[in-house]
């Protein structure tokens, strides 16, 4: 083979590589949904066991859907279905069990695809968030960082003295109403005016945010929080 054949062989091989992790992660989740619907099919075969009290046959597709899932526990199932007269409670408890574990691999699949590089990059971001905000916080002079056991950060000013607009200011880098980047073609009789339109509509909207979030301090939040607290606490007894 040539040099200059390698990347047209390379490239389909290097993408293919990199589309298999998200490929077997599609079908995992495949794999999961069936096993919720059929989980959903037992319990509901279970539940017409018990109310009818006579031994019922469990729906031709729904043990053909359990049967290629290929699990070990749907040999108890299986069994149950192949006495000669099984007992209703008996098949109704053999569908629930099994139903029970399908409920289990789900919620255990579930969490097995979160700590895979997209879940695991989710959970990076979130937890960076908060890092970031009080970085920002710190920088505008609201908060202080202090290291050591049991210090950490906090407020560099009273709650009283920091207000709603202000920290809108120092964590919010991006506009609220932001206009799209790529301008439009000025060909386009409404393309060419709607910008200059939607930016004073746009900045009358933020101009009335702040003016809002400034009437509101962090004590006034403090306040509905503990009066929110204090009626929830009551609305309990």
């Amino acid at each position: 083979m040539s040099p200059e054949s390698w990347p047209v062989v390379l490239g389909p091989l290097l993408a293919v590589l990199i589309a298999l992790p998200a490929l077997g992660a599609m079908h995992r989740r495949r794999r999961s949904r069936e096993c919720s619907d059929v989980a959903l099919g037992l319990v509901e075969f279970a539940a017409a066991l018990r109310r009818s009290d006579a031994t019922l046959e469990p729906d031709a597709e729904l043990l053909a859907r359990a049967r290629r899932l290929a699990i070990p526990e749907m040999l108890g199932f299986e069994f149950a279905c192949g006495l000669p007269r099984p007992q209703p409670g008996l098949l109704a408890d053999a569908a629930h069990r099994l139903a029970l574990r399908l409920k289990r691999r789900v919620a255990f699949e579930r969490k097995m695809l979160a700590r895979t590089a997209p879940g695991r990059w989710r959970g990076a971001v979130a937890g960076a968030c908060a890092g970031l905000a009080l970085l920002a916080l710190q920088a505008a002079g609201f908060i202080e960082t202090r290291k050591g056991a049991g210090l950490g950060s906090r407020l560099a000013r009273t709650p009283a003295r920091i207000s709603l607009a202000e920290v809108y200011r120092a964590v919010e880098t991006d506009e609220p109403f932001a206009l799209h980047s790529k301008r439009p073609n000025k060909a386009c009789p409404v393309g060419q005016c709607i910008q200059a339109a939607l930016e004073r509509v746009f900045a009358s909207a933020e101009a009335a945010l702040e003016k809002e979030l400034a009437k509101t301090t962090l004590a006034d939040i403090l306040e509905s929080v503990k009066a929110s607290c204090s009626r929830s606490r009551r609305g309990c007894k």
